[in-house]
């Protein structure tokens, strides 16, 4: 794979393109085409350096890779002048910039304390066509300090954490839900997409939750058909059961409720999804027809039944059930923090529902799928 790439991507892209010139003639299977000494090999070596971004008139160098996802990856980069360090995602070559171009805009457009910060967009021209690049804030932690990150190498959170962090990604909901004429839809909240520092940082002081990764997020009015947006795992039961559907401010609360869901306990709310198309939408659709329902039967809700009514509002089937609006709910989950935990909130679901919840198959995660 090696031998066919055109540009760097991964670790390797921190380095420039002698890195990889360097590397394929290392490893050329026709022995003869290899470097014929270490002295040679030595020489080449030595120009490879870590590869320089040009945002304005200032340089950044890349220091590390972060990860990827499905359209890109993400490197640290340290900006010359200062020495100050920024996020830098780069979008994989061949694929339609318009997402990275619409995240940007976004970004500039609205800033957030619980959004990531924008810092700028850069293209750069090559012979193999154009280099995209968007320079963002770096969340001290991360990839360790988000969301899922952390679930995963600590378990369940303390629900005092959970409601200080909760409260920062529904302040940065409600602000992208009014901000516009028409709510702004984040339409991917997941784990993965939410930064979870712990109570103070590396240098003691208080850093807030934020919510990032906006790149399919859009304006209600501009919602199109199309693919279904986001993660399936976190998908509204909506999307399944209404033709054409394509996002709401319901839909992102109920993601939200599963990422609250899952930082209480631990654990997904449902089994993970397989991977073939037809088995996935048959398990969605067991989800959207109650079926399969979400398990409540944790210490953390029997010890706060208030949390129980919270997230099982939060995640109602029917997106009427659910929490009107971002405000609404974070209005909720302020109020917890004020009043006895056995105390009733109104948040309870309609009695009927809370019947068919109970009749309904309740999946309990085990082994390896639980850790998902």
């Amino acid at each position: 794979k090696l031998q066919d790439l055109a540009v760097p991507t991964g670790p390797l892209r921190v380095l420039n393109d002698r890195a990889l010139t360097f590397v394929r003639k290392s490893i050329k299977a026709n022995r003869n085409e290899r470097y014929g000494s270490f002295k040679e090999m030595l020489e080449d070596l030595k120009k490879i350096e870590r590869r320089t971004l040009e945002l304005g008139s200032e340089k950044f160098e890349l220091e590390s890779y972060l990860g990827k996802g499905g359209f890109g990856e993400v490197f640290k980069a340290r900006r010359i002048s200062d020495g100050k360090s920024f996020a830098v995602k780069h979008l994989f070559p061949g694929l339609d910039p318009s997402r990275f171009h619409r995240e940007a805009r976004l970004l500039e457009k609205y800033p957030h304390p619980n959004l990531v910060g924008y810092v700028g967009f850069s293209t750069v021209e090559r012979l193999d066509g154009e280099e995209h690049y968007l320079f963002l804030e770096f969340l001290e932690g991360m990839p360790q300090w988000g969301l899922r990150g952390r679930i995963k190498s600590e378990g369940a959170f303390d629900e005092e954490e959970v409601r200080r962090l909760f409260v920062d990604y529904l302040t940065a909901l409600d602000f992208l839900h009014t901000a516009h004429r028409k709510p702004i839809l984040h339409r991917d909240i997941t784990p993965a997409n939410l930064y979870a520092p712990p109570q103070k940082g590396r240098e003691g002081t208080r850093i807030p939750g934020k919510i990032f990764d906006m790149g399919i997020a859009r304006s209600e009015q501009t919602l199109t058909g199309g693919h279904v947006p986001g993660n399936p795992e976190y998908m509204a039961p909506e999307f399944v059961t209404e033709s054409d559907f394509r996002g709401s401010v319901q839909s992102d609360i109920y993601c939200l409720g599963l990422c609250m869901y899952e930082s209480l306990t631990g654990k997904p709310a449902f089994e993970r999804l397989s991977r073939e198309t037809a088995e996935m939408w048959s398990s969605l659709k067991a989800r959207a027809d109650g079926k399969v329902a979400i398990r409540f039967d944790y210490d953390v809700f029997r010890l706060h039944p208030n949390l129980e009514r919270f997230v099982q509002k939060a995640t109602a089937r029917n997106p009427k059930q659910r929490f009107q609006s971002a405000r609404e709910m974070l209005a909720a989950l302020k109020a917890m923090g004020t009043t006895d935990e056995g105390r009733d909130l109104e948040m309870a679901m309609d009695p009927a529902d809370r019947a068919e919840l109970s009749a309904a198959t309740v999946f309990v995660p085990e082994g390896d799928a639980a850790q998902a």
